[in-house]
């Protein structure tokens, strides 16, 4: 599947729905998957984030994958 196409389809769908924050240059540090929290870094300050729903598109190193192998075994 071509990558650009997908990050492109995902970004347009997203932006659609009202519920829905996306962020850019915020560097994911660890993902709870459990308490649907998300850890954070930007511009030097952590900031955490809960949510129902958590989409693992953070690439090759995802920390969301290592936050469900955590879960998942």
């Amino acid at each position: 599947m071509d990558r650009n196409w997908l990050n492109e389809r995902l970004l347009t769908e997203a932006e659609k729905k009202d519920n829905v924050e996306i962020l850019f240059d915020h560097k994911l540090l660890r993902c709870d998957v459990a308490k649907g929290s998300m850890t954070f870094q930007h511009k030097g300050k952590e900031n955490v984030i809960t949510a129902d729903l958590i989409v693992g598109a953070d690439g090759v190193y995802s920390q969301v994958r290592t936050g469900l192998m955590r879960v998942v075994k």
